[in-house]
């Protein structure tokens, strides 16, 4: 508990793949069937898995939404700091204007 499980690559899933399973028995005219089988399996089984979503740890996903939350607070920051520069120099045009009317 506590450490991020590896996610398993293409790689590594068909080596489990071939380790697991053998192809289905099956014979044919005299003739066993079992490795054609075996590579139309291993086939439907890439296909299945490159077609599985991206792992996304969470680790990963506290991380960048952390660094949104950052984000976010430096963008409001920011904000706020043009809106009261912009309310001063507003405050100080206006009072130029007093002294010379």
């Amino acid at each position: 508990k506590g450490k991020d499980k590896k996610s398993i690559d293409l790689r590594r899933a068909v080596h489990l793949f071939n380790d697991c399973f053998g192809g289905e028995e099956v014979v044919v005219n005299g003739r066993s069937e079992q490795e054609a089988r075996f590579e139309v399996e291993k086939q439907a089984f890439i296909a299945a898995f490159s077609a599985l979503p991206e792992v996304i740890r969470k680790r990963d996903t506290e991380t960048a939404e952390h660094r949104h939350t950052l984000a976010s607070q430096r963008r409001q920051a920011a904000a706020e700091e043009l809106r009261c520069g912009y309310v001063e120099n507003r405050e100080a045009k206006q009072e130029e204007r007093a002294h010379t009317s």
